[in-house]
């Protein structure tokens, strides 16, 4: 008996961690598939935006995949040390709708945009997104789409945060 309950054990845990590393190999096509070129003022490709990994990701193996995948996007908006680096997932208005079901049932209302912003603790990024003049940030979800915060944009969702981190203090 506690040979089958072990075994079940090390499946289960086997299980876990290949799923983990399952979502590490692919979440860099994720990240990579929303990012683009910048063009320059005569409109040829210049530089690729490009997101580096620290390597911090395959620290923590208690982790769970959703942890893991959501800390890699609130740490791209923690470590944009100026505007232009801001991530291009916050110009999704449909964020939720293009993400949440991997993680959720589809009738679920869970908003994985506002569990990335309230993982988000650095102010002046929160600041550069508040600041940007373009509105792009304040496109909202189609109204079709049924989630938590749906009648708030990522603009919304970082000026709460900004407020409630006491960025201003």
């Amino acid at each position: 008996m506690s040979n089958t309950i072990m075994g079940k054990e090390q499946l289960y845990y086997k299980t876990k961690i290949m799923f983990k590393v399952i979502i590490i190999l692919l979440l860099p096509l994720t990240l990579f598939s929303q990012t683009g070129t910048t063009k320059s003022i005569d409109n040829r490709d210049t530089i690729p935006n490009i997101i580096t990994f620290d390597g911090s990701i395959i620290k923590d193996i208690n982790k769970s995949a959703f942890e893991i995948y959501v800390t890699i996007y609130s740490d791209s908006i923690n470590n944009a040390a100026s505007y232009k680096m801001l991530p291009h997932f916050l110009k999704d208005p449909n964020f939720d709708y293009h993400n949440s079901n991997f993680w959720f049932p589809p009738q679920s209302k869970v908003s994985l945009r506002n569990i990335i912003i309230l993982r988000t603790n650095n102010c002046y990024a929160l600041k550069s997104i508040i600041a940007d003049k373009s509105n792009i940030y304040k496109k909202k979800p189609k109204k079709e789409y049924n989630f938590d915060f749906s009648d708030l944009s990522f603009y919304d969702l970082v000026v709460k945060r900004y407020f409630s981190l006491e960025c201003d203090k």
